[in-house]
C-alpha cells in the first residue's frame, strides 16, 4: 500500500516537470510534458493517487500554469508553492546520476553535455525532495 503522496509541478513556459513523489522522497512517477498536456497529466495523477497536496515550483510562469492546472481537477486539494532555486541545476545532476553517459561521452565532463531529453521532471523531484526534507522529514 501507498502512504502519503504529493504531486510537484516545475513549471515553465513551454513544458512542465511533473512527479509524483511519497512521503519519503521515492519517485513514484515522473514526466516531463508540454504545458498543454500537463493539465491531463496531473489530473490523472491526482486520481490515480490521491496526493496529499500539489506542490508547485514558485518561479517561471508558475502562477498562470498553476491556475490552469488546479482548474482542470475535480477533487479539492491543498495547492502550496515552494522554493525551485537552482532546482534545474539539480535537477540536471540529477538525470546525470541515473543516466550516465556511456561510449565515448565517458570521457566528456558533464558540464560539457547536454542531455538528450528534456529534465524538467528531475527538477520537480528536486523540488519536492526539498519540500519534504523541510516539512515532512525533518
Amino acid at each position: 500500500m501507498i502512504g502519503r503522496t504529493f504531486l510537484i509541478i516545475d513549471p515553465g513556459s513551454q513544458k512542465s516537470g511533473i512527479a509524483l513523489l511519497d512521503e519519503k522522497g521515492t519517485v513514484l512517477e515522473k514526466k516531463t510534458c508540454t504545458n498543454s498536456e500537463a493539465s491531463e497529466y496531473a489530473v490523472f495523477l491526482d486520481q490515480k493517487y490521491k496526493p496529499e497536496a500539489w506542490i508547485f515550483g514558485d518561479k517561471g510562469a508558475g502562477k498562470s500554469i498553476r491556475k490552469e492546472i488546479t482548474g482542470k481537477n475535480s477533487r479539492e486539494v491543498a495547492i502550496i508553492t515552494a522554493d525551485e532555486h537552482k532546482s534545474s541545476e539539480e535537477g540536471r545532476e540529477l538525470y546525470w546520476e541515473e543516466h550516465p553517459p556511456i561510449g565515448v561521452r565517458k570521457f566528456i565532463p558533464i558540464g560539457f553535455q547536454v542531455p538528450s531529453e528534456p529534465w524538467d521532471d528531475y527538477a520537480a523531484v528536486v523540488i519536492g525532495r526539498r519540500w519534504l526534507e523541510k516539512n515532512i522529514l525533518k
